[in-house]
């Protein structure tokens, strides 16, 4: 069957409709105005979810599948499909770009995650709160081109979270701050604001800080293994160790998914 991508690309979006797959996954218009319908006909649009040292695990519209190595591109990137050379497969300009030093003694780069709309920049109300650490994070969101929020979790487990908030706060005006309980209900709710439909959040901190309870809560499940911290200096084991992109659901009636990066 021949898709018809022509909903795909500027000016062919119509009012109130449902979203389309790959509007869920964070199709937009930055993406679409840099191809044109026979071009997408020919290699559909897919997203980086993940990436393994096999290859690169992709989604889109009735897509799903693992590509071998070849493209650069990181969690989060779109790619133009050649399904004869998916190596060959051809990398959209991105939005928004979190990268680093690659570990070791030379100068190359290391690709964390792309076209992200919002990082929240995760730390905790205890021991291993940390203002010199936050305005980096921060610095580094904004380098990328992505909106920051600071995030302080374990809010229920200090008395007072004023002198953490006030503390954060400092680092920017330009970046909201906001105390939280990393589980249940409470996340979801407080972070709905930057969780709309189509959007892409990534959890920045150190570990053991709540990234990984924070996707959970926003995905509703445990889908991602935590643990807890040390004891004596309140740092946490390092758990996560990859990158993976998770759609989640907006609400139980809606079929609607936006899409979520915890990138340690």
């Amino acid at each position: 069957m021949v898709r018809d991508y022509s909903v795909f690309l500027p000016g062919g979006t119509p009012a109130r409709r449902e979203p389309t797959a790959l509007e869920r996954l964070g199709w937009g218009s930055a993406f679409a105005s840099q191809i044109d319908a026979d071009a997408l006909t020919a290699r559909p649009p897919v997203r980086v979810v993940a990436v393994h040292r096999s290859g690169l695990q992709v989604a889109g519209d009735g897509i799903e599948e693992c590509i071998p190595p070849g493209p650069e591109a990181t969690v989060g990137d779109w790619l133009l499909l050649d399904r004869a050379r998916p190596r060959s497969s051809h990398v959209l300009e991105r939005k928004s770009l979190i990268k680093r030093r690659a570990p070791g003694t030379g100068r190359e780069v290391q690709l964390i995650a792309a076209n992200i709309d919002t990082v929240f920049v995760v730390t905790s109300c205890n021991a291993d709160f940390n203002v010199a650490r936050l305005e980096r994070y921060v610095a580094h969101a904004f380098e990328a081109g992505i909106e920051p929020v600071i995030v302080l979790t374990k809010a229920d487990l200090t008395e007072d979270t004023a002198p953490y908030v006030d503390a954060a706060q400092a680092v920017s005006d330009r970046v909201p701050v906001l105390a939280l309980d990393a589980r249940g209900a409470e996340p979801a709710k407080a972070l709905a604001d930057w969780c709309k439909p189509g959007r892409t959040v990534a959890f920045l901190g150190s570990s053991g800080v709540g990234k990984s309870t924070l996707t959970n809560a926003l995905l509703g499940t445990q889908e991602i293994a935590t643990q807890g911290i040390r004891e004596d200096d309140a740092r946490g084991r390092h758990t996560t160790t990859r990158r993976e992109l998770h759609a989640t659901p907006v609400a139980a009636s809606s079929s609607t998914r936006r899409a979520c990066a915890n990138c340690s």
